[in-house]
Formats: C-alpha cells, sequence, structure tokens
C-alpha cells in the first residue's frame, strides 16, 4: 500500500467513527424527546421553537348592562400583552385593561348552551315538528361560543367582574392562554347534565296556568337552608329581542316550580332527591335528570332557542349571576283550580317552601331570605286612614322597628300599596297613611306591590334602630311603584303628618 493510500483510508476510518458516533447520539437525542444538534450528515441542525401561542383573538364579545339594565353582547378583540403583563379588551362602549397581577380568577364555563337563532324560520310551526327541530339543535348546535368570567382587581382596590364569549373554534387557543398567563388562577367547568328534548304533554303539571309579574329591581338570592336545594334560574333574552313574551316554566317531576319569560329570573327551594328538571313552553320542552342535595345550590338558564322555546342548562354560579344582574326578578303565581286543581297555597309552597302563608292562607310571621320577597300568593286587604288615632310602635329589646308610609297627594290616590317582607304580606296602605311593626335584626327583603307592578328594597336591620319606607306611586307603566329608605327625620316628619292605616285581611 502507498504512502498516499494509506492515509487516505485511515481519513475515512476516522470520518465514519465520527458520522457513526454523531448518528448515535442524534437517535439517543431522538429517543430522550430532545432535539438533536446535528442532523444526518454530521452538520449543526436548525432547532426547533414551539408553535408560540395566539395573543390575539378577534372572534370576541364582550357582555355587559346596557344603560337601560340589560344585558347586551358587542365585538370586541382580546389581547395579551406580555410585554406589559397586561390583558386587553378592546371595544367601544366596554373596553378592559388589566394587569395579568390584578386578574383574581377566570372561569371558563364549557357546559352545553345556545344563544338563539337556530329555529327562527320555525315560529308558529306545531309543536311537534319544533320539539324535533329543538332536539336537532340540541344535538348539533349545542356549543356556539364559550364563557370567559373575569374577575379582577380595580384600581381602587374594588372587586369587578367581566364576561367574554369566546367563539367554540378559538377556546381551547384563548384557554391555553389563560392558563399559560395565569395559571390556577384558571378554572374550567363543565357539567355532565345535558338537556335532552321532552314530550311536553308527558309533564304532570304541563296543563297549570299562572300570573307573572316582572318586578322593576332586583331582590337577593335567598340563603341556602341546610334541608333544601336551592336552584336559581335566569332565562337571558335574545339579542336583539326586547324581554317579555311567552312564559318559560320550570318543572321539578310533577311541579312548576319557576316560571320566567325573556330577561327575567326566579329562585325554588326543593327538597333533596332525584328530579326531572325540564323547561316547558308552547314550543316544546327539555331537560335532563339530576340529584338535588340538600344545603346544596344549584344555577341553570332557560335558553331561549326563538321567542317560543328554550332549553335547559346547568351553568356556573359565575355566570348565572351574571346573567341575573342584567335581568328583572319574575313574580308569578299560579292560577287557582289549574292543573290538577292544587290551591295557590299547595303549588307555591311546594315549589319555594315560602314561610309567608300557612295551609289555611293566613298570614304567619316572616322569615328572612324566603324564595319570593313579593309574597307567595294574592292576599287581598281592606284599608281605611283612622284620623282619630295615632299610634306609635313601642320599642322591643332586640328587635328592629319599621314604619311603611305613603304620602298625601292625588297622584294614585286609590291604589293600595301593599308590603311584604322576606315573602310574607306586613300590611298596605293608601294615600296618607301608614302602619308599622317589629322585626328580627338581619338582612331582609322588602316589596312594595300595586297591581301593575312592584319594587324591592333590601335592608340590613339592626337591633333597637328604626326604620322609615315610603311607598311611592308613579305615573309610569315600569315603575308604578317605587320603595325607598327615609331618613330619621324625614321618616318623622311624613308620619307626623299621615293617619294611620286601620287594615283587614279580606276573607
Amino acid at each position: 500500500m502507498g504512502k498516499h493510500t494509506f492515509w487516505r483510508a485511515l481519513l475515512g476510518v476516522v470520518m465514519l467513527a465520527a458520522v457513526s458516533t454523531g448518528a448515535a447520539t442524534v437517535a439517543a437525542k431522538d429517543a430522550a424527546g430532545e432535539s438533536p444538534l446535528v442532523d444526518d450528515n454530521g452538520n449543526a441542525a436548525p432547532q426547533t421553537e414551539p408553535a408560540p401561542l395566539r395573543n390575539v383573538f378577534d372572534k370576541v364579545k364582550t357582555r355587559f348592562n346596557s344603560k337601560a339594565g340589560p344585558l347586551v353582547d358587542k365585538d370586541a378583540d382580546l389581547v395579551f400583552d406580555d410585554d406589559a403583563r397586561k390583558l386587553i379588551v378592546k371595544n367601544d362602549q366596554k373596553p378592559l385593561e388589566v394587569g395579568y397581577g390584578d386578574i383574581q380568577r377566570v372561569v371558563f364555563d364549557v357546559s352545553r348552551h345556545m344563544r338563539g337563532g337556530g329555529l327562527g324560520d320555525f315560529i308558529g310551526a306545531g309543536s311537534g315538528v319544533v320539539n324535533i327541530m329543538l332536539q336537532h339543535a340540541l344535538q348539533n348546535r349545542a356549543v356556539q361560543d364559550y364563557w370567559c368570567f373575569i374577575q379582577y382587581k380595580s384600581a381602587d382596590g374594588s372587586i369587578q367582574p367581566y364576561m367574554l364569549e369566546i367563539d367554540k373554534a378559538s377556546s381551547q387557543d384563548a384557554i391555553g392562554k389563560m392558563q399559560a398567563v395565569l395559571g390556577d388562577k384558571v378554572e374550567i367547568a363543565e357539567f355532565a347534565e345535558q338537556a335532552e328534548a321532552i314530550d311536553r304533554k308527558t309533564l304532570p303539571d304541563v296543563k297549570s296556568k299562572h300570573k307573572l309579574r316582572v318586578a322593576s329591581t332586583h331582590p337577593p338570592v335567598p340563603a341556602i337552608r341546610p334541608d333544601k336545594a336551592l336552584l336559581v334560574v335566569v332565562c337571558p333574552r335574545l339579542a336583539a329581542r326586547k324581554g317579555g313574551g311567552i312564559q318559560n316554566k320550570l318543572h321539578a317531576n310533577d311541579h312548576v316550580v319557576a316560571v320566567n319569560t325573556m330577561g327575567t329570573y326566579g329562585f325554588a327551594y326543593l327538597d333533596p332527591g332525584e328530579y326531572l328538571l325540564a323547561t316547558e313552553s308552547r314550543g316544546g320542552a327539555s331537560g335532563f335528570r339530576m340529584r338535588l342535595e340538600a344545603g346544596e345550590d344549584y344555577y341553570f338558564l332557560q335558553n331561549a332557542v326563538n321567542a317560543a322555546t328554550t332549553s335547559l342548562s346547568r351553568q356556573t354560579k359565575e355566570l348565572v349571576m351574571y346573567e341575573l344582574s342584567g335581568s328583572f326578578f319574575a313574580d308569578w303565581q299560579r292560577k287557582a283550580g289549574s292543573g290538577d286543581d292544587e290551591t295557590d297555597e299547595d303549588s307555591v309552597q311546594a315549589a319555594f317552601g315560602t314561610e309567608g302563608v300557612d295551609a289555611n292562607g293566613n298570614v304567619v310571621s316572616a322569615s328572612a331570605g324566603s324564595a319570593n320577597p313579593c309574597g307567595a300568593v294574592e292576599i287581598d286587604f281592606s284599608v281605611k286612614t283612622d284620623k282619630g288615632q295615632h299610634p306609635i310602635a313601642k320599642s322591643q329589646p332586640g328587635k328592629a322597628i319599621v314604619y311603611v308610609l305613603r304620602k298625601p297627594g292625588m297622584t294614585g290616590a286609590l291604589v293600595q300599596t301593599k308590603l311584604a317582607m322576606d315573602g310574607a304580606w306586613m300590611g298596605a296602605n293608601q294615600r296618607n297613611g301608614y302602619f308599622f311593626f317589629a322585626a328580627e335584626p338581619g338582612a331582609h327583603s322588602f316589596c312594595s306591590v300595586v297591581k301593575a307592578g312592584s319594587s324591592i328594597l333590601q335592608i340590613e336591620l339592626e337591633p333597637d334602630k328604626t326604620y322609615y319606607l315610603e311607598q311611592k306611586i308613579q305615573l309610569s307603566t315600569k315603575e308604578p311603584t317605587v320603595l325607598t329608605q327615609l331618613s330619621e327625620g324625614e321618616g318623622l316628619r311624613l308620619l307626623g303628618k299621615n293617619h294611620y292605616s286601620v287594615i283587614e285581611e279580606k276573607k
């Protein structure tokens, strides 16, 4: 072998060993899940970076209270500014700019729900056709967007809510980005209950009829009872549609326990146990079976499919309470003799478990946390003002005294204004009248009622203090009565001018 041949052979062996070693290194790194530093030829290989997370989402809507009160949806852009560490929502009406560190919680509600529009062409069709279409919608159009509830600390230190709707196609990217920048502040909620179409004729209480009055104010959600399950149900408005319309009834086994129309909400207490929960209206019914536990609270939406049909969905407390903030209270009563010849008292007590009326229809002492603050049943009073007496409440140790007054005046002079506390009627006034009662300290809901509407006021009563409430009558179809709290000076001045209301319950 010549000298040059020898060195060329030796160089070949060295190069072959190097290539073999490099290939083995690449294989080892591939097996370990690492990126190789060289390619198959022993050259430096470009490093593969993980795909960057999206920072801008344009198929987003922000949902907020309009000046008129109801919630509205507006297009927005969701932007994550990682350099400034800020979450930004670009929208003319409801913009948001908040630092990542000021975001307290983010809740994604990915339960199946509907936001309307799917059956608009079938309004007025027979219930069988609509029910078939409802089932089709539930199966194929169940998720149209994902709710994103954001709780953040504002500049003044207060905790504020913000709601976004993110389209399904972008939702996983948005959830991933939220988790990347906020970590365990992000919660993802999904419930097992899925609505199915139900033949409304199979519901035992389908023939019952109800009166529904939309209150102009917002009573708080009642307290959780250790022996009952609390249900909170909201019927949001369809986009670009006024509230009101047909009744949407919530059935629990063999009773209607809540009645809404678009833009209203209600509550119900139920005994623990297994239930078929169904929302029903003239366009059809849908629902699911679930077990309710004592001492627990449950939150639902009656989602409008069109003006005549709703579907039922279980949702997070955050979502439902946000929707509740833009809705009005549904003050409903069962019409006597409807359905299975139950009385108003039986039906309402089965549905709400209220303590405002006993089995004979008599008013009993009020209790805080009643589900319907405006009274469980319709009770009528005869009211006369007695100019010959002017009684004053005697103090009762540990209790609060509440005066209820009406100003003199011709506006609504013949209109009677009743007042309930926590679901029990306490009395009634006509113009220039007043009455009073003692109450236990604590949080209470007061409801002033006329035939055309109602007004609700929440007050935390303190022991051994006196409170003055004024029932105002207005020439307004939206707010025919307004209940307000007066200062002590205002209350005493009005009390000095008024006459005592002598009240008798009509039998």
